[in-house]
């Protein structure tokens, strides 16, 4: 099974001609999904499925879980997924996916940017202000309140 797609991974979807009108037809958050799971999608013999989970694309796109749920409905509905349960023959769920039956000028193209290694953050190193701070970490005397040095 594929790793899902998450919002570090970076796919170009292209649209094509078709594209305007479905995604007024779904709404708005139903073409979010429909864009996530195109962008994790795979082919697999003679179909193309993604095999992202509710709450993964939830994840991904920053929404609720029930959320997601009613735009894969509503994509259900307008026959652009299908989802596939799939059970093993003891009656255990196994891994169910969706497959995707878009038209073939909804998007054009996919393409993968591939992510490159970058050096890990350095903290930004602290400049001396000549002024002094209570909560300098290298400050180690303590002065008494209400002192006064003659």
């Amino acid at each position: 099974m594929p790793p899902p797609a998450f919002a570090d991974d970076r796919a170009t979807l292209t649209l094509g001609p078709a594209s305007a009108g479905v995604r007024r037809t779904v709404g708005p958050i139903a073409w979010a999904v429909l864009e996530s799971l195109a962008a994790s999608a795979v082919e697999a013999t003679d179909e193309v499925v993604s095999h992202e989970s509710v709450r993964g694309i939830a994840g991904c796109l920053g929404m609720a879980k029930d959320t997601v749920a009613r735009a894969l409905r509503r994509l259900a509905a307008e026959q652009l997924i299908t989802y596939v349960e799939r059970r093993a023959d003891d009656g255990r769920f196994g891994t169910s996916h969706y497959r995707l039956d878009l038209p073939g000028d909804l998007f054009l193209s996919l393409s993968t940017i591939e992510r490159v290694p970058t050096a890990p953050a350095r903290s930004p190193r602290r400049r001396p202000t000549g002024q002094l701070s209570i909560f300098d970490a290298r400050t180690t005397e303590v002065e008494a309140p209400g002192s006064i040095e003659p």
